[in-house]
């Protein structure tokens, strides 16, 4: 019965140090794919060999999310228009913070969702096109970015991204057109938001089809990765816009290194409509405001225009 019971440890532990392997590749597949790993490699705090599948889940976040907790810039005001902190609760109970920018006048407002690395300080260029667009906006950071407490995991930043809608929708949409909008990791977060919530409009940039799609880009073997070493959130682009939806925006960049611009062709292809795709030419991943800000600006706006 010993001897019974030792067998069956040396099995689990065998098998658990298979799913912390398969669920790192994973992790390694999409950050390769277009999401960040931390420089400072996994985490040291995990026993890879007696890991459980909750560990196994805290090892993936951990190497999906690289959040920065301080400011480049924290700028006062962003296009002439003043910057407004925040404070809301997530579901958790942590406190997240995000940035207001009342344009006065806007008949719209937007909500912003970041990527997997940085923080919402990153997007203040994204703020100032869209306020040049006639619309209000917030920024806000996950939980574990910027100064939001807590710590990030993929059914986390989905459960903040309504818990921002929630705020703004109460405390500073008044009778404003509501705007959704997704950077990168952030696409699939809206498209969850709006799965949950009313929008007049959804704006997708440099988008995935789903995570699970991106890990089968990167991986050749990852059909035989055991359903349990996967996250339940696969922050699926293509089934949420597939259903009825307001009116859609993508863009993406052509010479998008991280995430490739198939990855858009595909899901805008499955989406049914209203839609719209445009190509920013020669942009890559982490540039498309700098290189083609004009493009950019232009394609935002002439979406805008068709809300009216």
């Amino acid at each position: 019965m010993v001897r019974s019971l030792s067998r069956n440890k040396l099995l689990m532990n065998k098998l658990t140090r298979m799913l912390v392997s398969t669920t790192s590749a994973l992790a390694l597949a999409l950050a390769a794919g277009g999401l960040s790993i931390p420089a400072s490699g996994p985490p040291s705090h995990l026993d890879f060999g007696c890991a459980q599948p909750a560990q196994a889940r805290s090892f993936y976040d951990a190497m999906l999310f690289h959040p920065r907790t301080e400011f480049r810039h924290n700028p006062d005001t962003v296009g002439g228009v003043a910057k407004r902190d925040v404070t809301f609760k997530a579901p958790d109970g942590s406190r997240l913070r995000g940035w207001y920018f009342d344009l006065p006048g806007s008949d719209k407002i937007v909500l912003v969702s970041e990527g997997n690395g940085g923080n919402m300080d990153y997007l203040t260029t994204l703020a100032e096109m869209l306020m040049q667009c006639n619309a209000s906006v917030l920024l806000y950071d996950y939980e574990g970015y910027g100064q939001s407490e807590g710590r990030p995991s993929l059914r986390r930043v989905v459960n903040d991204g309504v818990a921002a809608y929630d705020y703004m929708s109460k405390n500073l949409a008044e009778k404003k057109k509501i705007v959704l909008l997704g950077v990168s990791l952030g696409t699939g977060v809206t498209s969850q938001i709006l799965a949950q919530r009313k929008a007049d409009a959804v704006i997708l940039s440099s988008p995935f089809t789903s995570l699970l799609d991106m890990a089968r880009l990167k991986i050749g073997y990852f059909k035989y990765i055991p359903t349990i070493a996967l996250p339940r959130q696969h922050l699926d682009n293509v089934a949420a816009m597939r259903k009825e939806h307001p009116p859609l925006l993508i863009l993406h960049g052509t010479d998008d290194e991280l995430i490739p611009l198939s990855q858009s062709e595909a899901l805008f292809a499955s989406a049914s409509t209203p839609k719209t795709f445009v190509k920013l030419d020669k942009a890559g991943h982490n540039d498309t405001f700098r290189l083609t800000k004009e493009a950019y600006l232009q394609a935002l706006k002439d979406f805008f225009a068709t809300l009216n």
